[in-house]
């Protein structure tokens, strides 16, 4: 639903719980109203009004970087992590709790228990979960290309950044997006590689790019494959 009242597309949901209208950005920018049982709909296009300046700000917020895979379906089946090959079932188990719990039951289901239709909080625990797994997978992995290659890095820390896969300062140290899990391992590789590389070159000079190569010959190949990369990440990952 849009009108001339709301910027973004919006939709209305009914709770027996809320004693107000709660706005909601969604990720792909859609918009959630939750308003109380009985509520009169018609003063629904002044609210918006009203919060119209919000509303914009929290879009441009949410909104996706270019090439995302477009909003799907949440909570998910099931999360692909193509980078270290782990793919986990998502079960929801509804109650009426004011906590929402995500529990992970051996090495494929992750549950989520509690209010699961409210979409925000069981984003965020998921998003918690990837935050974690980045943490798990990332760190030991550009520890050892460290050891591989030579290149000492200060250290290294797992971010949630949704405009780069990764990061160097010039004292060394190094942040991954945990977005990064689900890219497949050749171009997870490559960042790893990249930002190791600028430990000691901090531009992207010809020099830098040899010793790129030098230790990744096919990276032309696998940058060239990474311009749609922002595709494989859900969009209730961004």
């Amino acid at each position: 639903m849009k009108d001339c009242e709301s910027p973004v597309p919006y939709t209305v949901r009914v709770s027996q719980k809320a004693r107000r209208v709660i706005l909601r950005m969604l990720p792909g920018q859609k918009l959630e109203v939750v308003v109380p049982r009985g509520f009169d709909r018609a003063k629904l296009p002044e609210i918006l009004k009203e919060r119209r300046d919000w509303i914009i700000k929290s879009a441009q917020k949410m909104r996706l970087p270019d090439g995302a895979a477009e909003p799907g379906p949440f909570p998910p089946d099931s999360i692909r992590l193509d980078a270290v090959n782990l793919v986990v079932d998502v079960r929801c188990t509804p109650k009426n709790s004011g906590r929402i719990q995500l529990i992970q039951t051996g090495a494929g289901l992750l549950e989520l228990i509690g209010e699961t239709s409210k979409v925000e909080p069981c984003r965020m625990l998921l998003k918690d979960w990837l935050r974690f797994q980045g943490r798990v997978h990332l760190i030991p992995w550009i520890e050892k290309l460290s050891t591989d290659t030579g290149l000492r890095y200060e250290r290294v820390q797992v971010r949630g950044s949704k405009s780069r896969w990764g990061s160097c300062s010039s004292r060394g140290s190094i942040s991954l997006s945990w977005r990064l899990l689900f890219l497949p391992p050749e171009q997870v590789r490559h960042v790893l590689i990249h930002e190791l590389c600028h430990t000691r070159e901090m531009n992207h000079s010809p020099r830098f790019w040899s010793l790129v190569t030098s230790f990744e010959p096919s990276c032309k190949t696998v940058v060239a494959a990474m311009h749609e990369a922002w595709k494989r990440v859900p969009a209730w990952a961004n």
